[in-house]
């Protein structure tokens, strides 16, 4: 199935056949099409849509707005378990029914008929700039119907800057990313793509990128598994594309192979699992660009990354996001506090840092951690992400930490407080502007304390549920809006937030929460 970015319904819209143009008499009919044009990209998803069926004009100027990011659905995806249709080996579950398959037949039915429809009508495929792939259709199948129209149907699209496969149910074929290449590759900017033999070989084809982001052929939606891009072509596309790469996303230790010239550009690194770190101190030496850093490694690697902070202080002066994975996955080997305060006079040094997640970041038994004294010497920080029942921080803290003009928090499994402690908390939120709580066996669901005490809140998440809050001037009562759609919280993008920092501060958390139920609005 294939829909516009802006509509949470798929299926085709038929648009009215009026020829009408406003008169002149109206204040549309004096507004030149270019400024028109821009009014629309300000109205809401369904006043875009009341707009397109006013007349031919009026839609031949909303059709560029709200076609020019679509997103391709093969199969269906559903959050936590069961899963019955991500699951690459073995037989189709027994749960998996056969009203399901035919839903299934219908939504690559129609998702086909309308690639075939963009491959006959390149006007229509032209005012495509974003396409995102869901790929979660049944397995033991070849999909080969499919990926024959979405190869068609890319290569009339001559304009995408942003390609995003999630999902690995089919994966991309050589013949799909030819044809992005050949079409689009001229004006692709951003590639996020699972990592597989035939992704990892097309990087080479793509001059102008931004952005290379390659995920784990094998990560499900709860956890980032092991995985290994060291192959050579990984290097070559790094490589073909140093003069404009920004920022690079890769798993195990491809990106300890790459020269480092082809990194001096960077500004963003995200790596996961490295089986080693041998090879990652020329990155120290030589990334002085890099400004947001994200890492998830093994225990293993502790120790030599540890040592690299220590014996290289000065590096990454630039740095204004740290992410850090290490959770209690690995339970027997939790991080120490002396390790910990190694990090913490790393990154000491960084004036700029105003952004730091170590929601995922699992203390060892003991004393309390002196993190949050710590903290107060980070004078730019304003968003953060915090591990609170490994810290064992008390409520004088985290009231400390809220007159710092945070703007986002992110708190991870949160201590056991009666809802009164909370409330007092929250009143003390002056500033956060997105408060997002993740906590499996917390038994009070927050968010209804949090309209008590509104203050500067926009944006509330709980577990794997993220709702705007607004406010009723009528009544002036603070109200939540619908929860996120799963999907949309799993796969936010930075326009799904509205701002950068919070999907920053939110990403690849979603996946590791999603499978253990959120609490329901009372």
């Amino acid at each position: 199935m294939i829909t516009r970015e802006s509509s949470s319904q798929g299926g085709r819209e038929w648009l009215p056949r009026d020829t009408t143009k406003p008169t002149k008499d109206s204040l549309a009919g004096d507004l030149p099409p270019e400024v028109l044009g821009m009014v629309v990209w300000y109205l809401s998803d369904e006043d875009k849509r009341s707009f397109s069926s006013v007349c031919r004009y009026f839609r031949d100027l909303t059709i560029p707005v709200l076609f020019s990011h679509l997103t391709v659905r093969f199969g269906s995806w559903t959050p936590g378990p069961p899963k019955p249709y991500i699951n690459l080996e073995g037989p189709l579950p027994h749960y998996t029914l056969k009203d399901q398959h035919a839903e299934l037949a219908r939504i690559n039915m129609d998702t086909c008929g309308m690639l075939r429809h963009m491959h006959n009508n390149p006007s229509f495929a032209r005012v495509v700039k974003k396409l995102t792939i869901y790929a979660y259709y049944i397995p033991g199948r070849s999909c080969a119907d499919e990926l024959l129209n979405l190869k068609q149907a890319i290569q009339a699209m001559p304009n995408i800057t942003s390609f995003r496969w999630e999902g690995r149910c089919p994966l991309p074929n050589a013949a799909v990313l030819a044809a992005l290449a050949n079409s689009s590759g001229h004006a692709l900017r951003e590639l996020y793509l699972p990592s597989s033999d035939d992704t990892r070989a097309c990087l080479t084809n793509f001059k102008q990128l931004h952005t290379i982001v390659l995920r784990s052929p094998h990560d499900v939606d709860n956890e980032l598994c092991r995985a290994d891009d060291s192959q050579v072509c990984v290097c070559a596309g790094v490589e073909a594309n140093q003069e404009t790469l920004v920022r690079l996303t890769l798993h195990g230790t491809a990106i300890l192979r790459c020269p480092v010239r082809s990194l001096l550009g960077l500004q963003e690194l995200e790596m996961f699992l490295p089986h080693s770190m041998v090879g990652l101190e020329p990155i120290f030496d030589h990334c002085i660009n890099l400004r947001y850093v994200t890492l998830d490694f093994h225990a293993d690697e502790c120790p030599q990354f540890l040592e690299l902070l220590t014996r290289k202080p000065g590096a990454w002066p630039q740095l204004t996001g740290f992410k850090l994975f290490y959770d209690s996955f690995w339970y027997l080997r939790m991080l120490k506090h002396a390790q910990l305060a190694v990090l913490v006079n790393f990154l000491k040094g960084k004036k700029k840092l105003r952004m730091l997640d170590l929601a995922n970041v699992d203390l060892e038994e003991g004393t309390p951690s002196p993190l949050l004294e710590e903290l107060r010497d980070f004078t730019a920080l304003k968003v953060l992400g915090l591990n609170m029942r490994r810290f064992r921080f008390t409520l004088e803290d985290i009231s400390a930490l809220c007159t710092r003009q945070l703007s986002a928090l992110l708190i991870k499994q949160v201590v056991d407080w009666d809802i009164y402690r909370w409330n007092e908390m929250f009143a003390r939120l002056t500033s956060v502007r997105y408060l997002h709580i993740i906590d499996m066996g917390i038994t009070v669901d927050c968010r209804r304390w949090l309209l008590k005490h509104p203050n500067s809140l926009e944006l509330v998440g709980f577990n794997s549920e993220l709702c705007w809050l607004k406010h009723d001037p009528e009544r002036d009562v603070p109200y939540y809006l619908p929860p996120w759609p799963p999907s949309k919280a799993t796969f936010a993008t930075t326009d799904d937030f509205g701002c950068k920092d919070w999907e920053w501060l939110f990403r690849y958390h979603a996946r590791r929460s999603f499978d253990k139920p959120a609490c329901m609005l009372g």
